[in-house]
């Protein structure tokens, strides 16, 4: 049977923010949270096959949708919310009435948008299942914790899930979370012990007893309940990692080691594990060690990120753990001194003291005939600015060598800064870049990127122009930023070619983005014929791309035919087309609205009302669905209704709508 949380990592959003506040200063650096050790979130509340609403049901034969939930999950723990999104939207538009989809949906939001995550809870209510109305009362309420004004809510949403929630710990614990990140410690306690007593095998209400002792500084209360959380779940890795860095907190480290060497023993991927030891091998300078298995911790994380199957967010920066990745490649480079020195860097990268790195990194440089690429990013994360100590001394013969591997050095410097948006640090590093090796053309695609940022467009047009001459590659992404120049220039009939050619040339890939561009300029050029052909030709290709991607840009394409229907006044080819958008994704809230302007026009307002009900059921721009469909209420003669939509326009910021108000009113 398929629960609806799999016991997955990532589905509490309170186990991502409790915080272990340290207090010995001998580990005061290693700042580990929750996050760092996936604690479990909230326990299945109910399973797949009972979310039936309206008689229907799931059942364990229906394969793609057991696979759309399992991916979607497997998104989310991996931080892939963008999928999760998409994910999710499929299994609305395929099982509209189970409320799995919107559950996900709303999961996906909470940490980007909470007000959209409240839209997708909310649906939730209106289903007749009340351990799915108690969940959305659940998540509703975590939405609202961090909400100073809005603590009511909170606690409001949190009763109501333990009403309906009755067998189950988790409301209890929602509290007890909610009065700790309130600093009401006392009650946290309480709601906790609670939980624990409803449900002795529910893991989240120890790790909030465990914090609320360790915030107190009572270490005795703290290991009592990591000895009672081993006996429980004496398998579990985090609460062994939890209970190592108790004791590391208490000057332990001795015992603290050995549930370390325990946990690698019994699964040597275990990254937080071998980061912890790491970090304790720094702690008592035993420098080589240390470096070793911060190497492995990379090493292992580098690849489950390749595979999507990183779990825990990492202590380092990511642009620091490239640069160490690149370092541990380097190592030939480095003499006996200079190594430990490395090392040195390293550990207080890693203890996080970012001045004493600087300090190793500096004195590292004098020791090296060239600066090796990882130690180069290592120093512009670190700096965040570029130095004459960038530059390198060698006596090498091959110049040529020599100079090569300088050029990508400082591409790769470059690229940094303007990576985090240093645009004017970066310029001068590739003007270098570009004089030391001038016969090498990539640099000048990077510069022109670089002066496109910096809104020097006549200068970024001359750079992509000689590196287009200059290469028989095909990239279609050069070709889009030299047209959004010629576009800030004012030359539409260019940027447009270039488009063309970068939508051409992909053949049967699509990208929404460089397309809506073209479609854009086509139209201020007033060519609607090429618009809506090439429309068409975005139609073919989209039928290339992943179900849920095509059925949402087939959506838009059509909505975009219909706005140059429209703006022609062939109303009937523009409702035809609004239609076919509707009909590949019954989700998309415009072209509801635009179609429903259109019936307004043509006189059929109670179409017209409906479609307007509609949008606002899908928008988030409620206030000009309530102008319409008061109109259309209006023509009904709604009177009352009308009058309602008007006040409510009115309250969403359309002024338009108080002269309706006042003119139906007197």
């Amino acid at each position: 049977m398929i629960h609806f949380f799999k016991n997955h990592i990532l589905f509490s959003a309170f186990a991502l923010l409790f915080i272990f506040k340290l207090s010995n200063p001998a580990v005061a650096q290693i700042r580990l949270n929750f996050q760092d050790f996936g604690i479990e979130g909230v326990q299945p509340l109910f399973d797949y096959e009972k979310m039936a609403k309206k008689g229907k049901s799931i059942t364990d034969e229906d394969s793609e949708y057991h696979r759309m939930v399992e991916r979607t999950i497997k998104a989310l723990e991996n931080r892939q919310i963008d999928l999760a999104i998409k994910t999710s939207d499929s299994i609305i538009l395929k099982y509209e009435y189970l409320p799995t989809g919107y559950y996900l949906k709303g999961k996906s939001y909470v940490d980007k948008k909470r007000d959209s995550a409240r839209f997708y809870f909310n649906k939730l209510l209106a289903f007749d299942d009340l351990q799915v109305v108690g969940l959305a009362h659940l998540e509703l309420g975590y939405t609202y914790v961090f909400r100073r004004s809005a603590s009511g809510k909170a606690i409001s949403h949190f009763n109501s899930a333990e009403n309906l929630l009755m067998d189950s710990p988790e409301p209890l614990h929602a509290k007890s979370y909610f009065y700790y990140v309130t600093d009401r410690k006392n009650k946290a306690l309480d709601y906790a012990k609670a939980a624990i007593a409803k449900d002795s095998l529910f893991k989240p209400s120890y790790y909030v007893m465990l914090n609320v002792w360790k915030s107190r500084q009572n270490h005795d209360m703290a290991h009592e309940v990591t000895l009672r959380m081993l006996e429980h779940f004496p398998d579990d890795d985090n609460v062994q990692l939890a209970k190592a860095l108790l004791y590391f907190e208490t000057g332990e480290d001795e015992f603290g080691i050995q549930i370390l060497d325990h946990v690698i023993r019994e699964d040597p991927m275990n990254t937080i594990a071998i980061r912890m030891k790491g970090e304790y091998h720094f702690r008592h300078n035993q420098l080589e060690d240390g470096f070793d298995l911060m190497m492995k911790y990379i090493q292992i994380q580098n690849k489950m990120i390749e595979s999507n199957e990183a779990k825990y967010a990492s202590l380092l920066d990511g642009q620091i753990m490239r640069a160490l990745t690149y370092v541990a490649t380097e190592m030939y480079d480095y003499d006996d001194e200079a190594r430990k020195i490395l090392y040195e860097s390293v550990k207080y990268v890693v203890l996080n003291n970012r001045d004493e790195a600087r300090k190793k990194l500096t004195k590292l440089e004098s020791k090296c005939d060239y600066i090796p690429t990882g130690l180069l990013m290592m120093r512009a994360s670190l700096f965040q600015e570029e130095k004459d100590s960038f530059y390198w001394r060698t006596d090498n013969e091959n110049v040529t060598q020599r100079d090569t591997t300088l050029y990508y050095n400082l591409g790769s410097l470059a690229s940094y800064y303007s990576y985090y948006k240093f645009y004017k640090k970066a310029e001068p590093i590739y003007d270098k870049m570009i004089a030391l090796r001038p016969e090498l053309v990539s640099g000048l695609k990077w510069r022109g990127q670089n002066r496109l940022k910096l809104e020097q467009y006549t200068k970024a047009v001359q750079d992509f122009n000689i590196y287009l001459s200059r290469t028989d590659d095909f990239e279609p992404r050069i070709y889009e930023a030299r047209a959004a120049c010629y576009k800030k220039l004012g030359y539409l009939e260019l940027a447009a070619t270039d488009l063309q050619i970068a939508f051409e040339g992909r053949e049967t890939a699509f990208y929404y983005d460089p397309f809506l561009d073209l479609f854009s300029i086509r139209l201020m050029l007033k060519d609607t014929t090429e618009a809506l052909a090439l429309a068409d030709s975005a139609l073919i290709k989209v039928e290339n791309a992943y179900k849920y991607d095509r059925k949402v840009m087939k959506g838009q394409l059509f909505n975009l035919k219909g706005l140059v229907y429209m703006s022609l006044e062939n109303k009937d080819l523009a409702v035809q087309e609004f239609s076919n958008a509707i009909g590949s994704n019954p989700y998309f809230d415009l072209p509801y609205f635009n179609r429903g302007k259109l019936e307004y026009e043509n006189d059929e307002y109670q179409k017209a009302h409906e479609d307007f009900d509609q949008f606002l059921e899908l928008t988030t721009n409620k206030g000009i669905g309530f102008l319409w469909r008061g109109k259309a209420a209006l023509m009904l003669q709604k009177n009352s209704a009308a009058l309602r939509d008007f006040k409510l326009a009115d309250k969403n910021g359309i002024a338009e709508a108080r002269d309706w108000y006042y003119r139906v009113n007197f």
